[in-house]
């Protein structure tokens, strides 16, 4: 049995399939009972890891990527802050995390632990130290000076910035599921996008716009650089034909270099994402020649839209 699939089996999905999509209409005590997140063990009995009401969300059962630290598999809502600044927050984090968007699908859990880290916490800090106890208690004024304070002392550039003031719009649009709805729809006559300077921006039209700011790598320098990462991989082909796989002690610095090579020839050859090539299974591959052209083939999972990809 491979990670994935252990993985996909600790989960216990009976028990959080039959949780409900929505605190709605639920009371204090029924919203704080809600799992978030459970497993089974080796015996097969069910261990609930978090709860609505808990401090710390944890969510390891839905990562699937290697590449993710443990401590950013956690949610830790800051219980220093308004309760009710604090349960209205998890109560559209999780509407999100079990509904989507309209039209779109549920994030998968990076996209809620980095929301509520880069977006929903920064805020009810900066909520609660201009006086702010619940959401309800918040006007158009403070929109506004949050807005300033992102764009013009933190110079948030249109994206960062998008991930920033996301939890406003979430507020609106989640607004029936939380107990102190905010009044009236936050960004006036405009949208997020637009107030954040993307709008209608998306492909080369965003040059210059200050919404892309990775500029491609210039052909020498590609060059160099993937010459250099070749080497490494061929030296340690060689170290591994003199001492053979996992002989020890291993040169762990040259095991590094070789994985961040491969990394490298991997993503910038095939143009997956950094956690689609670390998913790459051992032997997931194959050439084929058709009509005298080489092609590579290997299997991954598309973590971003849940798809199996080759």
């Amino acid at each position: 049995m491979n990670i994935r699939t252990a993985n996909a089996v600790l989960k216990a999905y009976d028990v959080l399939v039959a949780q409900p999509v929505t605190a709605d209409g639920l009371s204090p005590m029924e919203r704080d009972a809600i799992v978030i997140s459970a497993i089974v063990n080796e015996r097969g009995e069910t261990l609930v890891l978090s709860r609505f009401g808990d401090a710390q969300w944890d969510l390891r059962p839905f990562f699937d990527q290697a590449n993710v630290a443990r401590s950013n598999k956690f949610i830790s809502w800051d219980m220093s802050l308004p309760p009710a600044l604090i349960d209205d927050s998890k109560a559209i984090t999780y509407a999100w995390f079990k509904r989507g968007l309209p039209k779109s699908r549920p994030p998968i859990a990076r996209g809620i632990t980095t929301f509520a880290v880069a977006s929903v916490m920064p805020f009810l800090r900066w909520l609660a130290s201009v006086g702010v106890s619940n959401f309800s208690e918040m006007r158009q004024i403070h929109i506004s000076n949050y807005i300033y304070l992102c764009k013009e002392e933190l110079k948030l550039r249109p994206l960062p910035l998008y991930g920033r003031l996301r939890v406003i719009d979430f507020l609106w649009m989640f607004s029936a599921d939380t107990l102190h709805p905010i009044s009236r729809y936050p960004w006036g006559e405009s949208s997020l996008w637009r107030v954040c300077g993307i709008g209608k921006v998306k492909g080369v039209e965003s040059a210059n716009r200050g919404v892309g700011r990775t500029d491609i790598i210039p052909h020498a320098k590609q060059s160099k650089i993937f010459n250099h990462c070749e080497r490494i991989v061929h030296e340690m082909k060689n170290e591994l034909a003199i001492n053979g796989i996992a002989y020890h002690p291993s040169d762990h610095r040259m095991i590094i270099r070789c994985r961040n090579a491969v990394l490298y020839i991997v993503s910038i050859t095939s143009g997956m994402r950094n956690d689609e090539a670390i998913g790459i299974e051992v032997g997931a591959w194959r050439r084929e020649i058709k009509d005298g052209v080489l092609f590579c083939w290997v299997s991954t999972i598309e973590h971003k839209t849940r798809r199996f990809s080759r």
